[in-house]
């Protein structure tokens, strides 16, 4: 029988790209014709149905009004889906009083993703989550991860049963029109690099680190904010080509000129080694194979998204070999793996298999 579903979210500051998953996690769900209702509550009014607006202060959404307002709003639904507040006792007395079902959705490994940070409110913050965070999962009805990793986490550390445990990847709206244009020309392999602001465990240092010892011709394009220490080590290598941010319409003519895309090569500097970023399925939603150090979802037969060192030379070589690849067989062999509705499906099937639900 089917339930009616609440997926919630908190941010105390309105983030365009949390948003944007919630509003196509809505689309989708119209798509299938299921009650599930996407909710992001945040400090800034916005036009989609995914925001939901409470407190317009300066100093952002308060946690208390979020939890007041998913108390009265759970009353209309038969199961909650709680992205995780890492370090948050009041996610912990929310679900004591839930009187349905709530599962928590985890997007990372929270515990070394905050170490990670090395500043002294993040590892505060990383002491609090490993001792209220096991509490919350061991008094929620399930866990959903993006990774079968961060599964695994979080019921390591909190002794959670594996048979209430689901995977649910990242995902992206394909409308199932024809492949973005493809502007490959040229002889030069030219390689894209997208990232909103070029965290350590993107690894972009170790890229340009690479490239000292690589003398063939190539270009990346490095979309998005970089750090000082990045731009100055690549500072006389014109293979290197720093954009800055772009809106979506510039980077999606960039992507059109790409021979390949470039995942995140610093993984193990936060204790992972899968993940299942956004910009790949952005990536492969343009045609565009990608090349990264770590694993996804994807099979060892999928042949558009390559794992392998940090090594330029190994990431020019695929790039040839999949110069002449078209960007609608690269479209059509990933969505399976990366379409949000496809995605969202499998998802709420296993959510209604759940024992006890």
């Amino acid at each position: 029988m089917s339930k009616r579903v609440l997926h919630a979210a908190y941010q105390r500051y309105f983030s365009p790209g949390i948003s944007a998953q919630m509003y196509q996690e809505q689309q989708a769900a119209d798509e299938l014709g299921i009650v599930w209702h996407s909710r992001l509550f945040t400090s800034e009014s916005h036009v989609s149905t995914d925001v939901v607006c409470r407190d317009l202060s300066s100093d952002g959404a308060a946690k208390s009004d979020f939890y007041s307002w998913l108390t009265r709003m759970s009353e209309d639904y038969d199961i909650v889906l709680l992205r995780h507040l890492p370090a948050d006792y009041g996610e912990f007395c929310f679900l004591k009083r839930s009187k349905i079902p709530v599962l928590l959705m985890h997007h990372t490994l929270e515990v070394p993703e905050l170490i990670g940070s090395l500043n002294v409110k993040s590892l505060a913050k990383a002491a609090i989550e490993a001792v209220v965070a096991p509490q919350c999962i061991r008094q929620a009805y399930g866990i959903v991860s993006v990774t079968e990793e961060i599964a695994q986490y979080q019921i390591q550390r909190s002794g959670f049963p594996m048979n209430k445990s689901i995977v649910y990847p990242n995902g992206i709206r394909m409308d199932g029109s024809i492949a973005h244009e493809d502007g490959r020309t040229g002889a030069v392999p030219r390689l894209i690099f997208v990232s909103s602001y070029f965290h350590p465990w993107q690894g972009l240092d170790r890229v340009i680190y690479s490239a000292r010892s690589f003398e063939e011709d190539f270009v990346v394009d490095v979309v998005g904010d970089v750090h000082d220490n990045d731009a100055r080590a690549a500072f006389g290598d014109a293979r290197f080509v720093f954009h800055g941010a772009l809106d979506n319409k510039r980077v999606a003519a960039m992507l059109s000129k790409s021979w390949l895309a470039l995942s995140s090569f610093a993984l193990d500097r936060k204790n992972m080694k899968q993940a299942c970023t956004l910009k790949v399925r952005q990536y492969l939603s343009h045609g565009v194979p990608v090349y990264a150090t770590h694993l996804d979802v994807f099979p060892r037969s999928f042949p558009y998204f390559k794992v392998g060192s940090c090594n330029l030379s190994d990431m020019v070589d695929f790039a040839k070999n999949m110069r002449f690849v078209s960007r609608e067989d690269v479209r059509k062999t990933s969505r399976p793996y990366i379409d949000k509705t496809i995605l969202l499906r499998g998802c709420y099937e296993r959510l209604m298999a759940l024992d006890g639900l």
